[in-house]
């Protein structure tokens, strides 16, 4: 009984952080924060049980990976897409490579 009673009072307090953490998410959201030209808004975990509505400025280089793949490579300067940018299959191989100059094609 005594284990049964600490397993629901834990489930309890997993309930309560998660609707304290969309309570948190819907008050940043309600704020409508406008990140400026180059800047992108992204929520992310502050301190232990806070989060954060930040406007981050892309600089340097950039990776994204996607279904234990890298997908895309390249360089940003100043919140714009600069030199060359690489996509990739599945296998590793370059499907596609683009040159940028702040953020245009040339």
């Amino acid at each position: 009984m005594k284990i049964a009673m600490c397993i629901l009072v834990s489930m309890m307090l997993v309930a309560t952080t998660v609707a304290d953490s969309k309570s948190d998410y819907e008050l940043l959201v309600g704020k409508n924060i406008q990140c400026p030209d180059g800047f992108h808004l992204v929520y992310e975990p502050w301190g232990e049980n806070s989060l954060g509505a930040l406007c981050l400025l892309e600089h340097g280089p950039q990776a994204i990976a996607e279904d234990g793949h890298i997908r895309m490579e390249g360089q940003n300067a100043m919140g714009k897409a600069v030199g060359e940018w690489r996509w990739f299959t599945n296998a590793g191989g370059i499907y596609e490579t683009e040159q940028f100059v702040d953020c245009m094609k040339p």
